[in-house]
């Protein structure tokens, strides 16, 4: 760990700036990766709601139940059945 800090401070600023950007970028693509994830989790729910004719279907919105919010760890956690009260 002291050799990697070391390291660092030996570098040029513009290395440890494209570190760093590149670090941001790798982050939000694994984000993104899991927003497609999550997307398709709240669609096989609600086409189940669909299929089973639930009032849920009518009750939560896609909107509602896919958005990042602070509930659902700004998107971080995914969806389940469970969450959504009957």
């Amino acid at each position: 760990m002291l050799g990697l800090l070391l390291n660092l401070l030996s570098m040029d600023l513009t290395d440890v700036v494209f570190i760093i950007v590149f670090c941001i970028l790798c982050s939000v693509l694994v984000y993104a990766f899991l927003q497609l994830v999550r997307n398709q989790i709240v669609f096989n729910i609600r086409h189940k709601w669909i299929e089973n004719s639930d009032k849920r279907w009518h009750v939560y919105s896609y909107d509602y139940m896919f958005n990042p919010k602070k509930h659902n760890w700004f998107g971080l956690r995914w969806p389940k059945e469970k969450h959504y009260k009957k």
